[in-house]
């Protein structure tokens, strides 16, 4: 039974907005004794994988996304790493990765039609290999933990 459902999001062609997908690769190998946990690299097409979602029913939903260092109510310093849980109310003014259905349409609909709890997390940091996506991914799972 999957409990929690972890969606890697990002465009792996573009240095800056692949954050979400490294960082999930990360997590997988953190947590790979987990059952409970269902890892989901997708790319930029979060909404193709609603039908999975579904299948698996999990209580909560994380996407985890890459934002640019000044988005939301954190300022951070250029190539400096952070990671942190996004207001879906400021995400308006956040730069996320370019996707088909903007995070928040996904996330209500998530909320809405699966009864699923959903966090948004955001990831800054160096572009392409320059993060510390073991550092990043340990942070992904204390934040959840504090959401659960």
């Amino acid at each position: 039974m999957v409990r929690v459902a972890i969606l890697g999001v990002g465009d792996e062609t573009i240095p800056h907005d692949v954050h979400g997908m490294r960082v999930l690769r990360a997590l997988k190998r953190l947590a790979k004794d987990h059952d409970d946990i269902a890892f989901i690299e997708c790319g930029v097409v979060p909404e193709n994988f609603s039908g999975l979602l579904r299948e698996l029913s999990p209580e909560l939903v994380v996407i985890i996304d890459a934002v640019s260092p000044a988005s939301g109510d954190v300022q951070v310093p250029e190539g400096a790493q952070a990671v942190r849980v996004i207001d879906r109310d400021s995400v308006g003014g956040i730069s996320f990765s370019t996707h088909a259905l903007p995070l928040t349409v996904f996330l209500d609909y998530i909320e809405t039609t699966m009864g699923a709890k959903t966090l948004l997390i955001g990831v800054t940091g160096p572009l392409g290999k320059g993060l510390d996506v073991h550092a990043s991914a340990e942070k992904v799972l204390t934040l959840i933990a504090e959401h659960r």
